[in-house]
């Protein structure tokens, strides 16, 4: 399926396929049948599904919602039989992963862990704290992961960059800049300025 700026995407064992092809976009669904048609669709104030996840049924996603709307944020659980019958089970604004029927999440830098019930898919009892710090990539993505019993994770790193002008040698050629958020950097014609 098409996937200009894809935001994640997840494969269950029968081989659908649920994927996030757009920053500003509903999912998708791509069939075993390689047919594809839309899985969600945004609703009022909603920017963006992303991060999808299958449940270990193959049948439920779990998808991280973006709006304007705080109330909307999270991550929300849909069926591959009424995904427009979606619901909220964490709050929070990154990515989250499933490992077995638990659903692991950002809050604030800590790494929670959920338990879903496996028949109703609902959460039960309290989060648990599995790890901090964690973070966050630039577009949402939690920076864990797991499968079975081993947990990946890091904390996320300064994106303040310091940038220096060096010359052929890698030797100081002009005054390095404060830190400051910055990419995408493009050198201007007479080598004398930066555009970032």
């Amino acid at each position: 399926g098409d996937a200009p700026l894809g935001r994640g995407g997840a494969f269950n064992q029968a081989g659908e396929l649920i994927y996030a092809p757009a920053g500003a976009s509903g999912l998708m669904r791509r069939s075993a049948d390689g047919s594809v048609a839309a899985f969600t669709s945004l609703a009022a104030l909603e920017t963006a599904h992303q991060w999808p996840a299958f449940l270990p049924d193959g049948t439920h996603v779990i998808f991280q919602v973006v709006s304007a709307d705080r109330s909307r944020n999270g991550i929300w659980l849909a069926s591959l039989t009424s995904p427009a019958d979606r619901t909220r089970i964490v709050d929070t604004d990154a990515q989250a992963v499933i490992v077995n029927h638990d659903v692991l999440y950002l809050a604030d830098r800590s790494l929670m862990a959920q338990r879903l019930d496996p028949i109703t898919c609902r959460p039960e009892g309290r989060a648990v704290l599995v790890a901090s710090p964690v973070g966050r990539g630039p577009l949402g993505q939690l920076l864990a992961t797991a499968s079975g019993d081993v947990l990946l994770y890091g904390a996320a790193a300064s994106s303040l960059r310091e940038l220096r002008w060096v010359n052929r040698h890698g030797d100081p050629a002009g005054p390095s800049s404060e830190p400051t958020d910055a990419w995408d950097l493009r050198i201007a014609p007479d080598g004398q300025r930066v555009a970032v």
